[in-house]
This record gives C-alpha cells, structure tokens and sequence, in this order.
C-alpha cells in the first residue's frame, strides 16, 4: 500500500484476506517499477565493488558476478500472475 501511495500510478492491485484470503496483483507499471529498480541494483553493486574492493578485498572478491542468496521471481512469472 506505501508504494502505491508513493507513485501517481498503482504499483498493484491488492485485495483484503477473508475466507479465500487476501493478495495482491502487480501492475504493468509494478513490474516496469520491479525491471528499473533491479538495473539500478545490478549497477550499484559495480559501482560498490569497485569502490569498496581495496578496503575489503575478502568481501568482494567476486561479488558482482555471486548468485544472489534470495531467490528472486522472474518477471516472467510475476507479469503471467498479474493478468
């Protein structure tokens, strides 16, 4: 609910828990605002190693090219949701 406050457009589409249960149902603009913000996480984890590699060298080592440890949805399946 605090991201669809946060844009003009609805990020999803969420419905209230009953005897069926609540959920929620991501927009286009979701999964648009979903694409952005993992570009923008996938620059900055550069951009972070190769700032932060000479003070922590242990750390990084490898880091931008590590398999995230959460496991991440794929668009794919969050768009075929949300129609």
């Amino acid at each position: 609910d605090s991201l669809n406050k946060s844009f003009d457009k609805p990020v999803s589409i969420n419905s209230a828990g009953g005897s069926g249960g609540g959920g929620a149902i991501i927009t286009d603009f979701g999964v648009l605002l979903i694409r952005s913000y993992r570009a923008l996480e996938s620059e900055i984890s550069v951009i972070a190693e190769r700032h932060l590699k000479s003070i922590l060298p242990r750390t990084l080592s490898g880091a931008a090219s590590a398999k995230p440890i959460l496991r991440r949805k794929s668009l794919t399946d969050i768009s075929r949701r949300s129609r």
